[in-house]
């Protein structure tokens, strides 16, 4: 029996078999299914088959041309897009920016005025305890002075009232009846 020759025609064939069953294809396993041909043939036949396929997957050079410049266009409207969207959220950004600039300036000033007002209260409070002590210190200056003068003032009311014992009694037995005059004005 005459040994068959691997066909192209036999090679495709083989080819989409193993392909749908999911094995691999190479040379070796085209031959080995096909049970004819060696496996420089399958090579050779594979690589013919490759280039066809290129090929056919290869693009006029015009359309190739127009799909160029079709990219070249869809890529500067993409750009002028994105920068035109990245220029609106700068702007937006940049407004929010000097927003919140703005507000803590605002906030810092308050929190300034706040500061200054407290140390005035501090300052007020501390003159208010100042006079305070002074005025609870002359309180007790006032209150021993009192004190003090009121000791003198009965001191002094004793005394007058010793005096005034100590000259009724002989005063009165050695006065005159007919003076008239009564011991207080003497």
């Amino acid at each position: 029996m005459a040994q068959q020759l691997l066909t192209k025609k036999l090679f495709v064939e083989t080819k989409s078999l193993l392909e749908k069953e999911g094995a691999k294809v190479t040379a070796k396993t085209i031959c080995d299914r096909a049970g004819v041909g060696s496996y420089t043939t399958a090579t050779r036949l594979m690589s013919e088959l490759r280039a066809e396929n290129e090929a056919l997957l290869r693009a006029p050079d015009h359309v190739t041309d127009e799909f160029s410049h079709l990219q070249d266009y869809m890529w500067t409207v993409a750009m002028s897009e994105a920068t035109r969207a990245f220029e609106a959220d700068r702007m937006l950004l940049e407004r929010k920016r000097d927003e919140a600039e703005a507000l803590s300036r605002e906030r810092l000033e308050v929190i300034k005025q706040m500061e200054a007002d407290a140390a005035a209260e501090a300052k007020r409070a501390h003159m208010m305890e100042e006079r305070r002590r002074s005025s609870k210190a002359s309180m007790a200056e006032l209150k021993r002075k009192v004190e003090v003068e009121r000791t003198r003032a009965e001191t002094l009311q004793a005394v007058v009232a010793s005096m005034a014992g100590e000259n009724k009694g002989p005063t009165e037995s050695t006065l005159p009846e007919d003076s008239g005059g009564s011991p207080v004005d003497a």
